[in-house]
């Protein structure tokens, strides 16, 4: 039996790529002015500001109809040749003696591949550089935003500022490694296996983008270079968390969403946008363990295939057992309370989105849908069904390893997730008229 009642939607190929297709979003002011940018940049900021006016065009001239393929072809060659030139020029000035390596490196192999694309027409292997301490970060390159967003070429430009004040919440999480495991081994009720290295996870804020991250729906985090096709990375891999970006949905959509769901319970929420920050990057970050934790050695990275689900269900799966994982194990690192706000927001905004496209709305889907069976009710406005519900929770987490890593067939289990996604399905469609009538997304205004 298949997880999902329909056939997933096929790839979206036009711009801008949204979560619904007739969204309402916030405005969010990118560094005004690019004050910002200026200061970290003070010698390059304008040759950024081009780059970006180049990868944006490339990302439109990619799903323009009003080119034909050879037209299209060589406006791409034009632009990676402008851009590889003004990637030249901040390598070079990085590589003075009181320039920054880490950015010159970044800008040197940015220069190569988009030279290589210019002569080639095609995206080279290339090194996705790591934040180095003390230095603004930059990427360029070829950038998988979505699986469900269809390009020829997704490539976008992320230039950022580290985010010390907030990289302690994740630093938090790492120092309690040994407390993240025992939660798992209770769960699964042996001892568990973190199938890779760990990644690094580094908070950053976005400065500016270009290219499909410039249109439509926002990451507020990569996972690299799982993200960056064709890319390596020297060392182990890692995940990068832009903040502010964060910050600004959870105070513009995810917050207020959940405010008007809960009505007058909503109104005694109160919590400041930064406790829900810290709360929802300790879930974030033990959500990303949660990805490579196994209760077997012999269990793969991947799906076993044995249950017949298709690419997209699996992952779906997947993104619903680190979801569960990673809330256990916030549980007993964060406050309670603060936690309990920091899902429930994002689970509304988790929901506003098509399922169809999107891998974790089915997950939350799953999820209120599973504890709905249970008599346990989201969104809720105190800690309490997190207490009740947490042996529900260890539960669907064994049961979708068990469908997903399994040794046997496990076709019941598979309809018991099927029946909670459609329970899950009927909680999210009572907040419809609220989706339609709330920003659940932003859009950014740059400069």
């Amino acid at each position: 039996m298949a997880l999902l009642p329909y056939a997933r939607t096929l790839g979206d190929t036009t711009l801008p790529f949204w979560h619904r297709i007739e969204p309402q979003l916030a405005a969010f002011h990118l560094d005004p002015s690019y004050q910002r940018l200026k200061a970290s940049f003070p010698d390059t900021w304008q040759n950024l500001v081009r780059i970006k006016s180049y990868v944006d065009a490339l990302a439109l001239a990619d799903t323009n109809e009003g080119f034909d393929e050879e037209q299209r072809t060589a406006y791409a060659q034009t632009l990676t040749a402008r851009v590889a030139a003004e990637f030249g020029a901040i390598a070079a000035a990085e590589s003075s003696a009181d320039g920054r390596p880490g950015v010159a490196a970044a800008a040197f192999e940015a220069a190569r591949v988009f030279s290589v694309h210019a002569e080639f027409g095609r995206w080279s292997d290339h090194v996705v550089h790591k934040p180095v301490p003390g230095e603004p970060w930059l990427y360029c390159g070829p950038l998988s935003t979505w699986r469900a967003r269809t390009t020829t070429s997704p490539v976008s430009l992320l230039v950022a500022d580290e985010d010390l004040a907030n990289q302690v919440h994740i630093d938090n999480v790492d120092a309690e490694f040994d407390t993240v495991t025992e939660v798992v081994a209770g769960i699964h009720g042996t001892q568990p296996f973190f199938i890779e290295a760990r990644p690094a996870m580094c908070t950053l804020e976005l400065l500016l983008c270009g290219g499909e991250m410039s249109f439509g729906h926002k990451n507020f985090a990569h996972f690299l270079p799982l993200e960056a096709p064709g890319g390596s990375v020297k060392d182990d891999d890692f995940t990068v968390v832009f903040t502010n970006v964060h910050r600004a949905r959870l105070e513009a959509c995810s917050a207020p969403l959940l405010q008007r769901a809960l009505g007058e319970e909503g109104t005694q929420l109160q919590i400041s946008s930064e406790r829900l920050l810290a709360a929802s990057l300790t879930w974030f970050r033990c959500h990303d363990f949660g990805h490579f934790w196994r209760a077997s050695e012999n269990a793969g990275k991947t799906w076993t295939g044995l249950n017949g689900l298709t690419p997209f269900e699996s992952m779906a799966l997947e993104e619903t057992y680190a979801d569960t994982l990673g809330l256990l194990c916030a549980a007993r690192i964060h406050d309670g309370e603060d936690l309990s706000a920091a899902y429930n927001t994002e689970l509304m905004r988790y929901l506003s989105r098509d399922c169809r496209m999107f891998a974790d709305t089915v997950a939350a889907t799953v999820g209120i849908g599973w504890l709905a069976e249970e008599g346990i009710e989201l969104p809720a406005s105190s800690s309490v069904w997190l207490d009740k519900g947490s042996e529900s929770l260890a539960e669907l987490a064994r049961t979708i390893h068990r469908v997903l890593w399994g040794d046997e067939p496990a076709g019941e289990e598979v309809t018991r997730l099927a029946e909670a996604f459609a329970k899950g399905r009927a909680v999210t469609e009572s907040h419809e008229v609220l989706f339609d009538a709330m920003p659940s997304d932003v859009v950014f205004v740059q400069g």
